[in-house]
């Protein structure tokens, strides 16, 4: 009882999740359960993340493209983080980072607009990711600049993945005629990406600035 009072969910809420979860459901709702508590907890982070991210990218390349400026267009909570963009020539750089939880990044959920990003190989997009600090404390700047790693990842790591989703969509989309594979789905498709596809790839955050660099100049 004392958890469920620290779980902040009222006593109509979890009667209705005890109404509706079984025993032999119990396993399937935790585990979906836990992927989406991951991803909040990453959009969670993201907002304290972005806003040092944000700090350290723009200290890193003004001096050599004094009109670029970052932004954060959604606040951490859109199909990217961080946008920096030169206001002489128009161009900008989008970067999504994925930040985890300290000895985690096991995998990683992107969604189906990012993985077609990279499949593409769009040179003005760039997935990074940061491991959090243990507990979760606060990451300056100086963090960033030594953690946060660029991923120059081939398009066969999200391709499986994201022909997955294709083939979820049309099924979804398809008619009863008269009958058809049904999927129950907590949350938003996401595209699964095995962490160490991405660790390995790492490249540190000069890489990212030179890159960013490059491109918008």
């Amino acid at each position: 009882l004392h958890m469920v009072e620290k779980s902040q969910l009222s006593t109509t809420q979890v009667e209705s999740l005890i109404s509706i979860v079984t025993p032999q459901t119990l396993a399937t709702v935790l585990n979906q359960a836990k992927e989406l508590k991951a991803e909040a907890d990453h959009k969670e982070a993201m907002i304290a993340i972005g806003l040092t991210a944000e700090k350290a990218i723009q200290m890193a390349i003004q001096q050599d493209v004094p009109t670029a400026k970052v932004s954060r267009p959604f606040g951490g909570r859109g199909s990217f983080d961080l946008r920096v963009s030169n206001e002489k020539n128009v161009k900008y750089f989008d970067i999504e980072i994925k930040s985890y939880a300290y000895g985690r990044g096991g995998s990683f959920l992107f969604a189906p607009a990012q993985a077609e990003r990279a499949i593409n190989r769009e040179p003005n997009f760039a997935i990074c990711i940061l491991e959090r600090k243990v507990g979760d404390l606060p990451m300056h700047i100086e963090y960033i600049r030594e953690h946060l790693q660029t991923c120059r990842v081939s398009a066969k790591v999200f391709q499986r993945g994201y022909d997955d989703y294709l083939q979820h969509r049309e099924i979804e989309d398809r008619p009863i005629d008269p009958s058809k594979l049904a999927i129950t789905v907590l949350g938003d498709p996401r595209i699964k990406v095995d962490g160490n596809h991405l660790k390995m790839r790492g490249r540190d955050f000069v890489t990212l600035i030179n890159d960013i660099k490059l491109y918008i100049q």
